[in-house]
């Protein structure tokens, strides 16, 4: 079962795994060399600078990649149970305000033909009131 947080937080999921993304590719292409912490003295961690700095983006690149992947399950259970939705028309107004990103408004206009916002939402919360009833 998917819940109405889960929905809402979509798009914001998806733009932050594509972040997550382009942040894992810019360890392999520093603007400047990894940032040390060092007062010029001796380090506790073995090896030489270059070793302990591909040690720090590896360290980092699998922190993203966890969260990365955490995240994409959670897109995951959302498309797969919009897949198995049974109602064509709340599958339709989930798709088309969740997933695609449109108001309200825009979602109505799409299904109903006409603007008003308040048809569909009414719609998607009693959908999901006997969802969650039935658990």
């Amino acid at each position: 079962m998917v819940t109405k947080e889960e929905l809402r937080a979509y798009h914001d999921i998806k733009l932050e795994i594509r972040v997550i993304e382009r942040e894992i590719q810019s360890l392999y292409y520093p603007v400047s060399s990894v940032p040390m912490s060092s007062d010029g003295g001796h380090s506790s961690t073995p090896g030489n600078p270059t070793e302990r700095a591909v040690f720090k983006i590896d360290d980092k690149r699998n922190k993203l990649e966890a969260k990365q992947e955490e995240l994409q399950n959670i897109v995951d259970k959302i498309d797969d149970w919009v897949s198995t939705l049974d109602d064509h028309l709340v599958a339709s107004i989930v798709r088309l305000h969740f997933i695609c990103g449109l108001t309200w408004r825009q979602t109505c206009k799409q299904v109903y033909g006409y603007p008003d916002p308040d048809v569909c939402r009414v719609t998607f919360n009693r959908f999901m009131e006997v969802q969650h009833g039935q658990q």
